[in-house]
């Protein structure tokens, strides 16, 4: 997600610290959600999915770490938040 690192720096250069903010706050909340390397597999595979890289999220198991329904609707609403922020 190099974009958003881009698009924070960008913010912070032209002294607007608070979009800045809207930005890494969502991303520090998907980093918070990688429980292992199996978490981090499924986060970004979901992340990369919804941004329309990738078409599924499988994962070769075995698997330690599996994200319930709650789970993935919260980092697609952080992804999201992150995609509506770049845009804008």
């Amino acid at each position: 997600m190099a974009d958003v690192f881009v698009a924070a720096w960008r913010h912070l250069e032209a002294n607007e610290e608070s979009r800045a903010y809207r930005l890494t706050l969502p991303f520090s909340a998907l980093v918070a959600l990688h429980r292992g390397l199996d978490g981090f597999l499924l986060v970004d595979k979901l992340i990369l999915q919804r941004r329309g890289i990738f078409r599924n999220t499988l994962i070769r198991g075995p698997m330690s770490f599996t994200a319930d329904p709650e789970t993935t609707r919260e980092i697609h609403r952080l992804t999201d938040m992150l995609l509506d922020e770049i845009a804008s």
